[in-house]
Formats: structure tokens, sequence, C-alpha cells
């Protein structure tokens, strides 16, 4: 059964991301925290997304864009909408590399 936090808890555990010693690892995890509480990802399914997931339109500014969510439950990919500014808001700071995998000590 998935677990729903609410608004107050999403932002008590960015204000939480926020006190980590390194600032791309606050970028990292507010980044991962806002989106698996905006799309309902699974931890497994973030942890796979890297850059070519976004859709480019969102860094173009032009309306909403789209997840893609490859290879998520029973095999199958999917694509979400996503809003603008949150996503450019998360995207803030990020350079090269996915920070969503940094956050899941990925490597590439």
């Amino acid at each position: 059964m998935p677990c729903l936090y609410s608004d107050i808890e999403v932002a008590a555990l960015m204000i939480a991301a926020g006190t980590l010693r390194y600032p791309m690892a606050v970028a990292t995890y507010r980044t991962l925290i806002g989106l698996l509480a905006v799309t309902s990802l699974r931890i497994g399914e973030a942890a796979r997304l890297d850059d070519t997931d976004f859709d480019l339109r969102l860094r173009l500014g032009l309306g909403l864009g789209l997840l893609t969510v490859r290879v998520s439950k029973n095999g199958r990919s999917r694509q979400l909408p996503l809003h603008p500014m949150p996503t450019r808001l998360s995207m803030t700071g990020t350079t090269g590399g996915s920070a969503v995998n940094t956050a899941m000590g990925a490597e590439r």
C-alpha cells in the first residue's frame, strides 16, 4: 500500500533536506522528494531516471512536458505530464548526469 504524505509532511522533508552538508546533496534530495511527492513514482523508478527521461520542452519553457518512466511495474513504460514551474525549480543547479541517481547512489 502506498504511503501518501500530506503537504506539511512533504514540506518538512524538504526543510530537513536543506540541513544536509553539501549544496548538491540538498538540491538532489529536494528534487527527489518533490518528484516522488508529485508523481507517485516508486523509488526504483526514480533511481533509474536520467536526463533523457525529461522532455526537452520543459527546459525551453514551452508549457507542460513529459517524464518518461522506463520499465516500470509489469515491465511497461509510461509517461507522466509535468507542470513547468516545479520542474524548472527542481532542475536549477543540476549539471549533467541525474540528480536523482546521485541521490540514490547509482554509479554512472
